[in-house]
């Protein structure tokens, strides 16, 4: 799936650069996770030259933890808890402070939350710095299945 010929056509229209597929994330649940840019794991120099694409392996919907993302967010400034002031003591102990200004941030710029439902096969493509997460699932013990590949492209430090 990370090598569809479809995808990398694609990134390489959108990024003009070979894409690499650097990560795969194979998720049976939906992720629950809060507001977050994936500039904060993992970046590119130049930036914004790494992306996500998510691949539904089943339908989303409302009660199994669809995506949810902010239009536009991928334009703001890509953030690091030395931006933010936070000083990182243990692994990953002060995440839910960058969590907390992510979300803070999203409010104050009035960006709206976009839920995203998608049928089994469709695919998103989003920008490393676009601000994203996974809703709650409430429909109790039910799938999401998905798989996210990460990439970086040709010719940029990572």
């Amino acid at each position: 799936v990370a090598s569809l010929p479809q995808v990398f056509d694609v990134l390489r229209l959108l990024y003009e650069r070979e894409p690499i597929p650097f990560q795969t994330l194979n998720f049976k649940f939906g992720t629950q996770q809060r507001a977050h840019s994936d500039t904060i794991h993992f970046s590119s120099m130049p930036a914004r030259f790494m992306c996500g694409v998510w691949v539904a392996f089943e339908e989303t919907n409302a009660g199994n933890g669809p995506l949810f993302y902010y239009p536009r967010s991928h334009r703001e400034e890509e953030f690091n808890y030395f931006d933010l002031g936070i000083v990182a003591k243990d692994n990953y102990g002060e995440y839910p402070d960058y969590e907390d200004f992510m979300e803070e941030f999203m409010d104050s710029r009035d960006y709206p939350r976009q839920e995203i439902h998608m049928q089994k096969g469709d695919v998103l493509i989003w920008s490393s710095n676009l601000v994203h997460g996974g809703m709650p699932i409430t429909g109790g013990n039910v799938t999401r299945w998905s798989q996210v590949t990460h990439y970086y492209f040709e010719g940029c430090m990572y």
